[in-house]
């Protein structure tokens, strides 16, 4: 059979015929028209489905075939004539204006109001002043004086009269009203407005004070004077410290306070022999804090206190009748592990019972725990207990120390250490840094502990002691 070929683009009821049968364009296909299409039988099964075959070749692009000339634009036709303008309309006549209304006649005048009564007559004038007197007429003139008569002789002397009796004492006049007294006053700040002679107590300085008329000055009390350490002046106040030992005289006595800090306590650790690892930390110097304490006008003798060398405590520091104590040290190996007691007491090693402190000076030491790094617990500090080990990867802290009316602080505790690893514990406050395998100590006159080693150095040395004194000025 010859393949069909349909003409294209075909009108409604077109025909193609083609292989004995007879095709008409219905508008949108062709559709056989004859000979008659049957009934359409039914559907046969679904052969078994064919290879695919090979996919042809893609066939070569034609190439694109030439842009056909632009035609040329068509010329613009000529402007016509504008045509001519018409005539302007005639203006239209102005209407009449109209007729002035008439105006509205005047009113009748209102009656006249009735006069108003008569006013009262005013008061009369007070009179002018009496004129001056006339000026006194002049003294006539005086008259002649007679001639005196001459003077006759001078009678005898006569006898003296006795004395007569001494009258009567006239009785005493009342006593006079007794003068206002002077005032005695007490505060921090003087008086506003005083009075000579008004004495003044004032109790910011303990001093008593007097006012001239013109100044207030001190009375018999003398301020508190002395010579000694190293001196300085800050806030109404004068500081005496002392770094090392020596002597402070009062050339006048009074109220004054005072610092005394004693020698830190060693860090434990170290292994000369005999085996002394797994230190704790040192405990602080012991701090006595002295408030309004009376001096005599006198010489006082001042100890300052070193800090203890690793496994030792620290030196007693002295000053004005009163002592600190010693920091202890860190326990150790050997030493059963405890720490040793002391103004605070020393951080026990991974196992036994940290040192105590002294009442009033300072806080006992932490404890460690025992395996794995075999951590031990910080130094005691005045302002709180060592640190305890949390676990035998983290040793304890030192105990916090105390700040002074200067601001600064003093007598931290030194921190444990730790063995081959972990976390060795933090000094505070002049305390000296735990650390596995060195020597951490004490910051120098503040009385901290030192740091606690494991080995094979020693613990680290205790800071030395201070004393301070001051008094206001």
């Amino acid at each position: 059979m010859a393949a069909f070929d349909f003409p294209n683009s075909p009108s409604v009821n077109d025909t193609y015929s083609a292989n004995g049968m007879t095709f008409t364009w219905n508008g949108t296909k062709w559709e056989r028209t004859s000979p008659s299409v049957g009934a359409q039988g039914s559907t046969g099964p679904t052969g078994p489905t064919g290879s695919t075959g090979a996919q042809g070749a893609t066939a070569a692009q034609g190439a694109q075939g030439a842009t056909g000339p632009t035609g040329a634009q068509g010329s613009t036709g000529n402007t016509g004539p504008t045509g001519p303008t018409g005539a302007q309309g005639a203006t239209g006549s102005t209407g009449a204006q109209g007729a002035t209304g008439s105006g509205g006649s005047t009113g009748a005048q209102g009656a006249a109001g009735a006069q108003g009564a008569v006013g009262a007559q005013g008061a009369t004038g007070s009179g002018g002043s009496t004129g001056a007197q006339g000026a006194t007429g002049s003294t006539g003139a005086q008259g002649a004086t007679g001639s005196g008569g001459s003077t006759g002789a001078q009678g005898a002397t006569g006898s003296g009269g006795s004395t007569g009796a001494q009258g009567a004492t006239g009785s005493t006049g009342p006593t006079g009203a007794q003068g206002d007294a002077n005032s005695t006053d007490v505060g921090s700040s003087r008086p506003g407005s005083p009075s000579a002679g008004d004495i003044f107590f004032n109790t910011s300085s303990s001093v008593y004070e007097g006012w001239t008329g013109s100044s207030w000055v001190q009375l018999s009390n003398s301020p508190v004077a002395a010579t000694g350490g190293s001196t300085s002046t800050s806030g109404g106040y004068k500081y005496h410290t002392f770094t090392s030992s020596g002597t402070l005289t009062f050339t006048s006595g009074g109220e004054v306070d005072a610092l005394i800090v004693a020698g830190g306590g060693g860090g434990g650790g170290g292994n000369p022999s005999p085996n002394r690892y797994h230190g704790g930390g040192g405990g602080a110097g012991g701090a006595l804090v002295i408030t309004g304490t009376t001096v005599n006008a006198q010489s006082y003798s001042i100890t300052v206190g070193g800090g203890g060398g690793g496994n030792n405590n620290g030196s007693n520091t002295s000053a004005l009748g009163q002592t600190a104590t010693g920091g202890g040290t860190g326990g150790n190996e050997f030493n059963n592990r405890s720490g040793r007691p002391g103004g605070s007491g020393g951080g026990a090693s991974y196992t036994g019972s940290g040192g105590s402190g002294t009442s009033g000076q300072g806080n006992n030491g932490g404890v460690g725990s025992s395996n794995g790094n075999w951590a031990t617990g910080g130094g005691g500090g005045k302002g709180a207990v060592g640190g305890n080990a949390p676990n035998n990867s983290n040793a304890g802290d030192g105990g916090a120390g105390y700040q002074w009316v200067n601001g600064s602080y003093y007598a931290g505790g030194g921190g444990g250490c730790t063995s081959g690893g972990g976390n060795p514990g933090s000094g505070r406050n002049g305390g000296g840094n735990g650390v596995i395998n060195g020597s951490n100590p004490g910051t120098a006159n503040t009385g901290g502990g030192g740091g606690g080693s494991d080995r094979p150095p020693v613990g680290g040395t205790g800071g030395s002691g201070i004393v301070i004194v001051r008094y206001s000025v």
